[in-house]
């Protein structure tokens, strides 16, 4: 009875080895032999025999001898769900110089679902790199591949063309610009994420080597119309959505607005009481049109620019009298105005200051190309002022005419005195 008790006691104290949950990080090329130049793919695999949570690491190489040309070098993810065991990051790399080549990670860390680190064994990649017999891509300036992230491009990439054209609609800010030289050893500008500011951004990538340099081109156009279509005066327009490509008048800010649904941002001058929008023609060609919210139509809008005034001319209103009606072209623009005479170098034109929402006559200079508010008081006064001329002439003329009988009365009488006198004696 005391064995079988001792033999208990022994069984219980023994050690319990409990096996803690690991992964593998495991590096696959598809080829470990190439030679100078040419490419290979890299296979990241991350494995465990528990559900995987999440990972991180960092590509560990000899940046002398391999470039990555696809890929990152700093990775990580994490699991959608419970039932990953598996990740794989696939990359591409170039061989630069021969010799023999390493490819591991470091900085690395792998976690189950529950955000326990597990025990992580490497196995890093091989790659042996003989020299080149095949030196026809030595000081190439060629480009091998090219594209934008998400885009196609336009024409399609070819080594030999170098002029692209890409139009973009969607609200974005940067794009990813990926390239590759024919040559390894050919250095590249341009590539990797690049600011979009205006409508029209020219991206360039330029390859240098052995002194010499090559730039490929891509004209890259933001499309910031809506999908909503207009027709004025039987020509199509697209609405532009913001009022960042529009060169806003004075007097004008900018104002969110509603128009069949869609969000746009229109121009607003509180002074005229006037909502103007961008359109947009098949041509790219953009220019303002005043939007009537009621009627929910659109019509061109005209601004004459001076050199203290900005003008738009309105229909006329009570126009002056002896004025006749003549047309001037003001910034390539007829309109119409008003003269005494028809060579006479001043015309009055009818409209509003855009920015003190002035409205009324305004007198243009054809020699000058100068306008100004006109006063017409100052017709007021002279049509007055003739007016009381003239019944001073009339009163002058009266009297003079009045004198003139009395003294040809007078004369009569004087002149039958004498006679009178005559003829008694």
């Amino acid at each position: 009875m005391k064995k079988i008790l001792l033999f208990i006691i022994c069984v219980f104290c023994l050690p319990i080895t409990v096996n803690a949950a690991n992964a593998a990080i495991n590096l696959q090329a598809s080829d470990t032999n190439i030679l100078e130049g040419e490419s290979f793919n890299l296979n990241v695999n991350i494995t465990s025999s528990s559900n995987l949570g999440y990972y991180e690491y960092t590509l560990d190489y000899d940046n002398s001898k391999l470039k990555l040309v696809r890929g990152t070098n700093y990775n990580v993810n994490r699991a959608n769900d419970s039932s990953t065991k598996k990740f794989t990051n696939t990359f591409k790399f170039t061989a630069l110089d021969s010799g023999t080549s390493v490819i591991s990670v470091k900085s690395y860390a792998v976690l189950d679902f529950k955000d326990k680190n597990l025990d992580v064994s490497v196995k890093p990649a091989t790659i042996k790199v003989s020299k080149s017999n095949n030196n026809t891509n030595t000081g190439s300036l060629n480009l091998s591949a090219l594209e934008i992230e998400g885009y196609d491009i336009s024409p399609k990439f070819t080594p030999s063309t170098t002029k692209y054209k890409l139009t973009i609609k969607d609200n974005i800010s940067q794009i990813n610009v990926l390239a590759e030289s024919e040559d390894p050893h050919a250095v590249l500008k341009g590539t990797g994420k690049i600011s979009l500011d205006e409508k029209e951004n020219e991206v360039k990538i330029i390859v240098s080597n052995n002194g010499k340099s090559k730039t490929y081109t891509i004209n890259v156009i933001l499309d910031k119309s809506s999908n909503l279509s207009v027709n004025v005066d039987n020509t199509s327009y697209f609405l532009l959505k913001d009022a960042s490509n529009l060169e806003i008048p004075k007097g004008f800010k900018e104002k969110e607005l509603t128009i069949d649904d869609e969000k746009i941002i229109g121009l607003y001058n509180e002074n005229l009481d006037i909502t103007l929008v961008g359109l947009i023609d098949e041509d790219d060609n953009i220019n303002l049109y005043i939007y009537n919210v009621d009627s929910n139509t659109f019509t061109p809008y005209i601004e004459l620019t001076f050199n203290t005034i900005s003008f738009f001319p309105l229909s006329e209103k009570d126009v002056p009298s002896n004025y006749s009606k003549y047309t001037v072209t003001i910034d390539n623009t007829d309109i119409s105005c008003y003269k005494l005479t028809s060579d006479s170098k001043f015309c009055l034109v009818y409209g509003v200051n855009t920015e003190t929402g002035d409205e009324g006559w305004y007198s243009y200079n054809e020699d000058e190309g100068t306008i100004q508010k006109y006063n017409l008081d100052i017709d007021t006064f002279y049509e007055n002022k003739i007016q009381n001329t003239q019944i001073l002439i009339y009163i002058l003329a009266g009297t003079t005419l009045l004198f003139g009988v009395v003294v040809i009365i007078l004369t009569v009488r004087l002149n039958q005195r004498k006679m009178k006198n005559k003829s008694l004696n």
